[in-house]
């Protein structure tokens, strides 16, 4: 049986991380890309009583949609999409159930998988790295350029300091080639 071998691929929201995703998984035969938040995202649409696609719609292009949501006081809060995922995964989840709770859930799919690559194009923190990197050969991107870099939580900034393996600058060459892919440290998966 032949070891799943995975990309981890970070930048700031919006950056094209889903965009690169698809364009490397075009290069080579058998892959598969799955996210850390996938899990995440289902809970917290079915809390909400929308679907992932909402969900979606609503992170990333209608930044006027948000949620009320009324505590058990009474009183109201109101979060963007983003931000209720950020909590929810972030501070929610990860005190009870580990700063590895979604890197564990993708950990078992990539088990799973009957793809020799599996590409991850939402990687934000150290911790989802070491559980992946414990198991599988891997391979990390940064994407530089092209997004949001307003957003300071940490789902945002904690991989600021990360040496990935390679970049690629969004800014300098908006269209992606894998020629482009400025090598950091070990080569690209090879299929």
């Amino acid at each position: 049986m032949q070891e799943t071998k995975v990309i981890l691929i970070t930048g700031k929201k919006r950056s094209g991380k889903d965009y690169i995703a698809c364009k490397l998984a075009k290069e080579w035969e058998d892959v598969e890309i799955l996210h850390f938040a996938d899990a995440l995202k289902s809970i917290v649409a079915t809390t909400l009583g929308i679907s992932k696609e909402r969900l979606e719609l609503g992170k990333n292009i209608d930044k006027n949609s948000s949620v009320v949501i009324t505590t058990e006081d009474g009183s109201k809060i109101t979060r963007s999409f983003r931000q209720m995922l950020q909590i929810f995964g972030t501070e929610a989840m990860k005190p009870i159930f580990g700063d590895n709770i979604w890197a564990k859930i993708v950990k078992h799919k990539i088990y799973n998988t009957k793809a020799k690559i599996v590409i991850i194009p939402d990687w934000r923190f150290v911790e989802e790295y070491k559980e992946i990197v414990q198991n599988f050969p891997t391979t990390t991107i940064v994407v530089l350029g092209g997004g949001i870099e307003d957003d300071l939580h940490s789902s945002e900034t904690a991989l600021d300091w990360f040496k990935t393996d390679f970049v690629f600058n969004n800014k300098n060459q908006p269209i992606f080639d894998i020629k482009n892919l400025e090598k950091t440290g070990d080569t690209i998966v090879s299929g």
